[in-house]
């Protein structure tokens, strides 16, 4: 198994898997919980551990792919 990384517009990563659906392949964005505090209160949100790169896993890539 290969695993491949793509550099991509930051923040659009979600929205290329999207796009790429269609075509079958196995891409991947590896995600950490943050917690963000802003003006006194505390959320936590899900952001990419590597902004702006998407992972594609792939046993072979060919000109086509």
């Amino acid at each position: 198994m290969n695993i491949f990384v793509l550099q991509i517009l930051t923040g659009k990563e979600k929205q290329f898997i999207r796009l790429a659906e269609p075509l079958g392949l196995n891409l991947f964005v590896p995600q950490r919980e943050l917690t963000i505090r802003k003006q006194g209160k505390s959320t936590t949100a899900e952001v990419p551990v590597f902004p702006g790169y998407v992972f594609l896993e792939s046993e072979e890539i060919d000109d086509d792919t």
